[in-house]
């Protein structure tokens, strides 16, 4: 089974990333989705909530292959 290659990103490339994906007009290439993976313990998680379309790692793990489409 290959691994997938997930990449770690930086507070300002997220902000960076989010703000490029609300500019795109009608002329630029679109971005994949972006899928954030909150793998923080379930206390820390408790403490403050990710915004957006955030996994924790339990469901990634298990929509692996649906995201890999």
């Amino acid at each position: 089974c290959a691994s997938l290659q997930v990449p770690e990103v930086t507070v300002d490339q997220l902000q960076a990333w989010l703000a490029d994906s609300q500019s795109q007009g009608s002329g630029h290439q679109q971005q994949p989705p972006l899928v954030l993976v909150d793998t923080r313990h379930d206390a820390e998680q408790q403490v403050s909530v990710l915004p957006g379309h955030t996994l924790t790692q339990h469901e990634f793990e298990q929509r692996r292959e649906e995201l890999r489409q």
